[in-house]
């Protein structure tokens, strides 16, 4: 039940960054209100509950993230999913099963 709320809360916080900046402090106290009103919250995972639940399913394959190498010239695009999958690689790397 809050994993939903906190699910919720993330949402409208991505939101209130659509809207105009005169409409946006309201919502925003809004927001803290609903959030101090959790208290300490159980068994959640930031990038589980959040960042794959709300930006890899409803965002995977959009731009997330644009590197420029200054030295090279070179541009890298990735996505939700690319960034979701490299940090799996590394939490694997740095936890390797014995």
């Amino acid at each position: 039940m809050a994993n939903e709320l906190i699910k919720n809360l993330v949402r409208d916080f991505i939101d209130i960054q659509k809207l105009n900046p005169l409409d946006r402090p309201e919502r925003i106290n809004d927001l803290f209100t609903r959030l101090n009103f959790l208290g300490k919250i159980e068994d959640f995972n930031w990038v589980r509950d959040i960042y794959e639940e709300i930006h890899v399913k409803d965002r995977g394959g959009k731009t997330a993230l644009m590197w420029y190498d200054l030295d090279t010239k070179v541009e890298e695009i990735y996505t939700y999913q690319d960034l979701l999958i490299r940090a799996n690689k590394l939490i694997n790397f740095l936890n390797p099963v014995v």
